[in-house]
């Protein structure tokens, strides 16, 4: 199954921890190197983007955030050790904060284990029921458990809360592709390419499509 998954992950959860030996300047600037690790990690920097994690842990040890950012930097870069070393500390420093249990199911269903995937997630969305990205997150694990059904109601529940959310909408589509439905998977891919005409997972769709008709 393609799903994007680099895209579904970055989500930035705010926190403030009131800790006496991080000052506020500290904090901010901790939050400054988070933000331009994030725009690094989005545009396929690795390293540049674990050096500025680097940093803000540097200015705030506390930060939940930046051990989240970096231990998905390390999931980008098939590093799973240093990626789960990370995203079980970002959720000792705040076990509320919903995004490092969204990036271990992401982990863990690349490892295929799927049974602790499958805790992460649901703990995801327990935390964080109106986020879109756990419920897609979640969709994309019952299809490669092959439940198109549980996964389409996923996605449905992510569109739900954000309508023009391409992602669920282009994995809903491959949901119906691999049930055997192209008629709908098409409706998807098209309604997701109205939306955003470059996006890639979508284009991919329809580019399958056009090859079985050969």
């Amino acid at each position: 199954m393609r799903v994007s998954v680099r895209n579904a992950c970055i989500f930035l959860i705010q926190i403030i921890l009131i800790l006496p030996a991080t000052s506020c300047s500290d904090k901010s600037y901790a939050d400054d190197d988070i933000n331009h690790g994030a725009e690094y990690l989005d545009a396929g920097d690795y390293e540049s983007a674990i050096a500025m994690f680097d940093k803000a842990i540097s200015h705030d040890p506390a930060s939940s955030d930046a051990y989240n950012y970096r231990g998905l930097t390390y999931y980008e870069m098939d590093q799973p050790v240093f990626a789960m070393s990370d995203l079980d500390k970002s959720i000792e420093l705040d076990p509320d904060n919903c995004a490092p249990h969204d990036n271990l199911g992401l982990l863990f269903k690349s490892l295929e284990d799927f049974d602790t995937a499958m805790e992460s997630f649901n703990r995801s969305i327990e935390l964080c029921p109106d986020n879109p990205y756990p419920w897609n997150n979640r969709g994309t694990l019952f299809a490669a458990m092959e439940r198109y059904d549980d996964a389409m109601s996923d996605y449905a529940m992510a569109l739900q809360i954000e309508p023009e959310f391409v992602l669920s909408i282009t994995n809903y589509g491959w949901a119906f592709y691999y049930s055997g439905d192209r008629r709908r998977a098409r409706e998807y891919w098209e309604r997701a390419l109205r939306l955003d005409p470059e996006y890639q997972d979508a284009l991919d769709g329809m580019a399958e499509l056009e090859s079985r008709k050969k």
